[in-house]
């Protein structure tokens, strides 16, 4: 783990040196903007290999949360690297629509998934739970996509606007998942999972506000690349970079005690809300896109029966046995 520590805190100072020189040598240039993305793009795929270096040395609770990371860290760098393609080579104008758009919310899905897991999960169970949460939570994603950004009959009619669209999405999108991490970190009763969403917490905050920057800049008309904004991304990737090689934390065995029928109810119901949120982001784009809107409907309502049905039958399986322990010491 020391090692793992030393590679991060080296690859972290080297590219946030490389920026600064970068910038003072060349600011607002072509030069510093082609820099400034290239290393932005390589940031996430390192952040990515230390997630999953920490992982292996992690415990049951700590190796699925870090790899979930490291598959957004690598979705991140792919999203980048489209985006430096598209503006330093192609240099495609900034009101249009471009392929890494796509990845401008859906790289953070499967860091999103961490927010599901549980100290409580047995490692090698609850399989089936997961991919189905995993499948809401990209439909989710996906509609908020299809309905607020990634509509290309709005972007040639107006790109000036659905910059403003992508702005207002992009608050309300990262502002929750943010909250979510921190009410995660402020309300968990494991000190594990106290520890994991501290850290990712602090990485969210910072990458909503540089995003959320970013897309203000872009829209308002006066954006330009290679200044001190790019610090601010690699800075952003960096932290990423650095914060999984602080975990130290020991792992100890949940208490055995049953969660409460509110929580249950909670695991039962909580389904729901996805595909209700769902449905409207979808309807408004029903016209222009109707086989992507009925399939993503169909699929998060499937999904959610699905979760459902597999928490019903896992509380009456636990009911079963619970009753043939309550017969056993009866006799």
């Amino acid at each position: 783990m020391l090692r793992v520590r030393r590679f991060a805190v080296t690859a972290a100072t080297l590219l946030l040196v490389i920026q600064v020189t970068v910038l003072l040598v060349s600011y607002g240039s072509d030069a510093a903007s082609v820099w400034g993305d290239w290393l932005d793009a390589i940031a996430p795929f390192v952040a990515s290999l230390v997630c999953w270096l920490v992982s292996r040395h992690a415990g049951p609770y700590g190796r699925r949360a870090w790899r979930l990371v490291s598959l957004s860290a690598v979705l991140g760098g792919v999203g980048q690297s489209l985006y430096t393609y598209d503006y330093d080579y192609l240099h495609a104008s900034l009101g249009t629509l471009w392929p890494s758009d796509f990845l401008v919310f859906f790289w953070i899905v499967p860091a999103m998934m961490t927010l599901f897991l549980s100290v409580r999960d047995p490692s090698g169970e609850l399989r089936w739970l997961r991919a189905l949460d995993f499948v809401q939570v990209c439909t989710l994603v996906l509609a908020v996509e299809l309905s607020q950004i990634y509509v290309p009959s709005r972007w040639q009619a107006s790109g000036q606007s659905m910059q403003v669209r992508a702005l207002y999405a992009g608050i309300f999108f990262y502002g929750l998942l943010a909250l979510g991490f921190v009410l995660r970190s402020r309300f968990s009763v494991h000190r594990v999972e106290k520890a994991f969403f501290a850290r990712m917490s602090l990485f969210l905050v910072l990458y909503a506000v540089v995003l959320n920057v970013t897309l203000k800049a872009q829209s308002s008309g006066h954006y330009q690349q290679g200044t001190w904004l790019d610090f601010a991304w690699t800075f952003s990737y960096c932290l990423l970079i650095v914060l999984p090689t602080t975990w130290n934390v020991q792992e100890e065995n949940p208490s055995g005690e049953a969660p409460s029928s509110t929580m249950q109810l909670l695991a039962m119901f909580a389904p729901l809300v996805i595909p209700a949120a769902t449905f409207p982001l979808l309807f408004g784009v029903a016209q222009e896109q109707l086989l992507c809107a009925v399939v993503l409907v169909l699929i998060s309502f499937t999904a959610a029966g699905g979760r459902m049905f597999v928490v019903q039958h896992e509380l009456m399986v636990s009911s079963r046995e619970l009753q043939q322990n309550l017969a056993l010491l009866k006799g």
